[in-house]
């Protein structure tokens, strides 16, 4: 956040005054949904389809099969990414073996 906080005017969404405040709210999010992906593995979880399945969706915390297609696609894709957070940070191994990437959670 080395730029000078601004007004944010966003596409979609509501007007924020601190562009600081929204980016902060953004990766804390990102964080709280490293966790979520993380915990689903260690629940027993091993692909990035089995994760999306298994998170909630949506403030509603809907399922990922109440999605429409075009957004299901993009939740498992948006768990690919957390899951390549992860694999980079060391919480998170990765069996690419397979033609399916499977991943295994670190023991701490």
């Amino acid at each position: 956040l080395a730029q000078p906080d601004a007004l944010l005017l966003p596409a979609h969404g509501p007007v924020t005054e601190s562009s600081h405040r929204r980016a902060a709210e953004l990766l804390d999010h990102h964080r709280e949904r490293l966790d979520v992906v993380l915990n689903e593995l260690r629940a027993g979880a091993r692909t990035a389809y089995d994760v999306a399945r298994a998170m909630p969706w949506t403030r509603k915390g809907r399922r990922l099969e109440e999605l429409a297609a075009e957004h299901q696609m993009s939740a498992v894709v948006e768990v690919d990414a957390h899951l390549d957070v992860l694999t980079l940070l060391g919480r998170v191994k990765v069996d690419d073996r397979e033609p399916t990437r499977r991943y295994l959670p670190v023991s701490a």
